[in-house]
């Protein structure tokens, strides 16, 4: 007599798969019979059972499916016989999609492909679900490009790139293949070519409630083509677009992704339009942060003189600016007369640093007791917005890193007077 025969045996039966408890139940029954023997039979059992509940509407066998998802996400059973010939089915429901990317989170390549395999030739069926797209977005996560191909071909042969870009689910699917395949056309041309077609219509797609994340997508993860072909589409129209609750999403990304001389301009082309940058804060734009983060010498005093006029007091500043830079810790209430802002702000994945305290302004020499002093220019007359009068990258360094808070604290109560001030060039 083997082994096996002394070994507690699995009976999937004795089991309610509808209680609560039924899942730690199963999991300590196979904890019990930890060889592998054991969960390949355990597995074919679950199966059986899985196949013979989606024979009926899957909710009634909702609590067994998340079971289902628990155990595999555990490794307690094997994933390919869990899901063998039910990938499909199971992705375009709200817990079957969970189980279908919980074992291609676990599994290995060969359980991947399994259930890839499955999928092709529905591609296009999936998209338009709520459920599966999220299946989709796994794969192209988990799996090579040359792997997932199948999807831009169906996608391709069924639909648009403008309709798949404005589709509430189809977007989703396409952020993801921005993310994970080459946009150079000698690596993966299909691809590239799909990219083309989508760009084609790229002021368009930037006001589309969908569309939009398209956009800035591409101009985060695209190629510095695909940049400068939608910058060239939001400036036909920039005052539309900074305004625009669609369109002030793909300025905000490139003045975050562009060459910094490029965002110099795009930043300048803005202030260009008088009041246009007030009328952003009164609209809550993401765009206004990355804007005043951009903004430095005569730029800052445009800036500055547009916002004092449109907010003659600092009390309605502060209302119209807090709700963009945001509240979560203790204002500089005493670093700036005209403005307080959070000293700390995470922007762009860049972690920011409490501003520094402000120097004096009355002599060149340092004092011991008190730390340095700065001798301060005065401001200088306003300079032609073409990029290239701007100082280098290396010398705008500062004002690359610097907080809103730091930018302001070099600000004077009186933007038109002759007191107002620059940052020393060395900074």
């Amino acid at each position: 007599m083997s082994m096996w025969a002394d070994m507690p045996t699995f009976d999937v039966q004795e089991f309610d798969l509808a209680s609560d408890d039924g899942c730690t139940q199963i999991r300590v029954a196979l904890e019990a019979n930890a060889d592998d023997d054991s969960r390949l039979d355990a597995a074919l059992q679950l199966h059986h059972k899985l196949c013979d509940s989606m024979s009926r509407p899957l909710k009634v066998s909702q609590r067994f499916v998340q079971c289902l998802t628990e155990l595999v996400g555990s490794l307690c059973i094997p994933p390919e016989l869990i899901l063998q010939s039910k990938a499909f089915q199971l992705s375009m429901d709200q817990d079957g999609s969970r189980l279908v990317q919980a074992a291609l989170q676990v599994g290995d390549r060969k359980v991947q492909a399994a259930i890839v395999s499955e999928l092709q030739g529905h591609v296009c069926e999936m998209v338009g679900s709520p459920h599966a797209n999220h299946v989709l977005q796994r794969i192209i996560e988990l799996l090579p490009p040359a792997a997932v191909g199948f999807m831009l071909e169906e996608i391709s042969q069924r639909w648009s790139p403008d309709f798949v870009a404005k589709h509430k689910f189809g977007c989703r699917v396409l952020e993801r293949m921005i993310e994970h395949f080459p946009c150079a056309p000698h690596v993966f041309p299909v691809w590239s070519q799909f990219l083309d077609g989508l760009l084609q219509n790229a002021a368009t797609h930037s006001y589309h409630a969908f569309a939009t994340f398209i956009m800035q997508h591409l101009m985060e993860h695209g190629t510095e083509e695909h940049r400068q072909v939608i910058v060239g589409a939001i400036f036909q129209d920039l005052e539309s677009a900074a305004l625009d609750s669609h369109a002030s999403g793909v300025l905000d990304k490139a003045l975050c992704f562009l060459q910094p001389n490029e965002q110099f301009l795009l930043a300048s082309k803005i202030l260009e339009v008088e009041g246009l940058l007030p009328r952003m804060v009164a609209s809550n734009k993401s765009a206004v942060e990355r804007m005043l983060r951009i903004a430095n010498g005569a730029l800052m005093s445009e800036a500055q003189r547009q916002l004092s006029d449109a907010y003659p007091d600092a009390a309605s500043k502060l209302r119209a600016l807090k709700p963009i830079f945001g509240n979560k810790v203790p204002l500089l209430e005493d670093k700036c007369e005209e403005f307080s802002f959070p000293c700390h702000s995470q922007t762009m994945g860049v972690q920011v640093l409490v501003a520094p305290a402000p120097m004096s302004m009355a002599s060149a020499t340092s004092d011991a007791a008190h730390g340095p002093i700065l001798a301060v220019p005065k401001q200088q007359c306003m300079v032609p917005s073409e990029w290239q009068q701007f100082r280098s990258n290396e010398e705008e360094k500062f004002w690359w890193d610097a907080t809103v808070s730091q930018v302001f604290d070099l600000w004077t109560s009186d933007p038109h007077g002759s007191g107002a001030l620059q940052c020393p060039s060395n900074w």
